[in-house]
């Protein structure tokens, strides 16, 4: 039978125990190589090696290769949704591509996104512009605010004017016989705006009046079709050989000039371009704007200033016939 160790023996043993340990310094364990007595330290072992030629960590998403939410199934993708793409935008792939929607499309010259390139192209149909800062009607390719057969985006007091797509503040209706147009709106009851031409060039649109019943000066047919698209039919215009829309209504008006042909204004105001215009007594009266013509039905309406078309009274019978010679 064994004795009981006394309790002053065992707490003596105790003592000379922990007498004999003796305190690692935490800064061995950072030397290299390491301190022996560091050796089951733990986890303190498993610092991070972050050095470049480091083995890859098997404990992290991709090895530790890119970010956690860029992984995926445990490949590195370019972004996510809390990683995005620094341009263009994440596909659902997370590949960082132009476009996935139209909506990704602002430039309203390239609004469509085609799916098979994941590119911003030029649009096709309208609904592709929606919401595009420019315009919302798409006209031959880009994103605009109104066109042909698309004016009804222009409301109030405004009309589009479809030589630039643009909404402009001109009422509907508001603009009569041989005014400047940018579309049928824009223009009077019964009329329509039709392009013209000044000895065979171009030279912009005017309303003008559907060829029921033409009077003077406006006597001279004119088929083409408008400006918003309807179809060809017969307008009242004038002679496009001699003279212009802006020389018709100058005469008309009154306007006068210095002597210098193609310029002209109202009496008192400067005088401004008024292409085809001459300048020429008009009756009794010299100095003013007329135009030329090749019989009476081009000129003013009997018991007005200009009715005739003539050569006017010597010395000043030279050059081409006008309005009021």
């Amino acid at each position: 039978m064994h004795r009981p160790i006394p309790r002053l023996a065992l707490l003596a043993l105790l003592i000379h125990a922990l007498s004999a340990c003796t305190v690692v310094e935490t800064d061995v364990c950072d030397e290299t190589p390491p301190d022996p007595r560091c050796l089951d330290a733990g986890p303190a072992d498993a610092r991070a090696d972050t050095s470049p030629d480091a083995p890859p960590d098997t404990q992290l998403p991709c090895n530790g290769e890119c970010a956690p939410d860029l992984c995926v199934a445990d490949a590195c993708v370019e972004c996510s949704v809390t990683t995005p793409c620094a341009e263009g935008v994440c596909r659902g792939d997370g590949v960082c591509v132009g476009c996935t929607e139209d909506a990704d499309c602002e430039d309203p010259g390239r609004a469509r996104c085609d799916l098979d390139t994941n590119e911003c192209r030029p649009c096709t149909d309208s609904r592709q512009c929606t919401g595009v800062t420019a315009g919302e009607v798409c006209e031959g390719g880009t994103c605009v605010e109104c066109g042909v057969g698309a004016e009804e985006g222009c409301t109030g007091g405004w009309t589009c004017d479809i030589p630039t797509n643009r909404c402009v503040e001109v009422g509907r209706g508001s603009r009569q016989t041989c005014q400047s147009c940018g579309s049928d709106a824009q223009c009077a009851t019964g009329h329509r705006c039709i392009e013209m031409t000044f000895r065979e060039a171009a030279h912009g649109a005017f309303c003008l009046a559907v060829a029921t019943e033409c009077n003077r000066p406006f006597t001279i047919p004119v088929t083409r079709t408008s400006v918003s698209g309807h179809e060809a039919v017969a307008y009242c215009g004038i002679n496009e050989e001699q003279t212009t829309c802006e020389a018709v209504l100058a005469l008309r008006d009154d306007w006068r000039c210095t002597g210098t042909d193609g310029r002209c204004g109202p009496e008192g105001e400067p005088e401004v371009e008024v292409p085809g215009a001459l300048c020429r007594r008009v009756g009794a009266s010299s100095n003013r704007c007329t135009y030329a013509c090749t019989g009476t039905a081009q000129c003013r309406p009997s018991g007005e200033p200009g009715t005739t078309c003539g050569l006017g009274t010597p010395p000043l019978g030279e050059g081409p016939q006008w309005c009021g010679g």
